[in-house]
């Protein structure tokens, strides 16, 4: 746990002195880090084995088969597997982690100023829901990174390769199927005027106030076009626990509401995405899947927090909320690193070169 936390830390500070001209490979220098420490990692994360022994599982597939019933595995990872049968599993998780630290270094780099980036990292590091939940949820982590990738060709009106990655997206992971319509929202362009931040306040209140009556909706439309999915109805969702969370994520809410027109038309398009995670948040309460398909809306809030940190004002306000913001950001990753459901997988980080298993299996 401890030398995760001080990787995690090296990299923020060598983000931070990368502002400085005698130092301005450190970015650069933390994503190496990264890759390396964590391309090497060995069982860490609820994950890691069993999606081992699904990689041995494909290998060990006579005939090369990507679209199979009686399987749920969707045909990408199939294929990647495939492709890296011969290597061996180590070999695919850190080509896969090379994918995911160069990819958040390419949208740091692409949407964040210099002076900011060290802010993004820390947000994508230490909120527990991002950089260490995707080292496990390996299918869904490829599919939210194409989700990114085909938002920023939206942005940019690439509309072949916004259809491409959008369609890729998928085929890593079912449940960004159902995140399809929401590229509609983010094509129209208009100013949050102040009725549209108090109606989406409103809205999101609704549906934490009526979230029983309409939990059967959801139920009904997993059921019958999702049902391979159904598995997630069983398992418990999100706990409301003492209400600090959700108090933080309506907070977190508000600050981008009211910030949202001080941006830039390129982060007013991030900001919008960003903000469909909280019409999805008081599901995830619910049902584990919809808490899953709030990921993909929720992951590029490393890239909104360094804006809206430096946009509250007054100056008192902003320090006020920003310390609490980080304390909690901390306070949770370390609560979750401490979890019964994520100690035994994530409070001690192992190398592939201190395991032989992990080397001869």
């Amino acid at each position: 746990m401890y030398i995760v936390i001080f990787v995690n830390t090296l990299a923020v500070l060598f983000s931070y002195l990368s502002k400085y001209n005698k130092f301005s490979y450190g970015f650069e220098l933390a994503f190496f880090c990264l890759i390396l420490f964590y391309g090497v990692r060995y069982n860490y994360g609820n994950d890691y084995i069993s999606y081992w022994q699904m990689f041995d599982e494909i290998a060990s597939y006579r005939s090369f088969v990507l679209f199979d019933d009686s399987v749920r595995i969707e045909p990408g990872w199939i294929l990647l597997n495939k492709i890296f049968s011969g290597c061996g599993f180590p070999f695919l998780v850190f080509f896969l982690t090379i994918f995911q630290f160069l990819s958040i270094y390419y949208f740091i780099k692409r949407f964040v100023p210099i002076n900011k980036r060290y802010i993004a990292l820390f947000i994508y590091l230490f909120s527990f829901d991002l950089m260490l939940l995707e080292l496990s949820m390996m299918r869904q982590t490829i599919a939210i990174f194409l989700t990114m990738y085909a938002v920023v060709f939206l942005l940019n009106q690439k509309f072949i390769f916004f259809s491409i990655f959008a369609l890729l997206a998928p085929m890593f992971h079912v449940s960004a199927w159902i995140i399809t319509p929401a590229y509609i929202i983010l094509l129209f362009r208009f100013k949050v005027a102040t009725n549209f931040q108090l109606s989406f306040l409103l809205v999101v209140l609704f549906l934490f106030l009526n979230i029983d009556s309409l939990n059967e909706i959801f139920v009904s439309l997993i059921t019958s076009h999702l049902n391979t999915y159904a598995v997630y109805l069983d398992r418990g969702a999100a706990e409301l626990g003492s209400g600090l969370g959700l108090t933080f994520n309506l907070i977190i809410m508000l600050c981008i509401l009211f910030t949202i027109n001080r941006q830039s038309a390129a982060i007013q398009f991030l900001y919008k995405w960003n903000l469909l995670a909280y019409i999805v948040l008081p599901f995830g309460f619910l049902i584990d899947l919809i808490a899953r398909v709030g990921f993909y809306f929720s992951f590029c809030s490393f890239l909104v927090y360094p804006f809206w940190f430096s946009s509250l004002t007054p100056k008192y306000l902003r320090q006020i909320v920003v310390s609490c913001c980080i304390f909690y950001i901390l306070y949770s990753f370390w609560l979750s690193l401490n979890h019964d459901i994520y100690a035994p997988y994530y409070s001690n980080y192992q190398s592939i070169f201190l395991n032989e298993n992990s080397l001869y299996k």
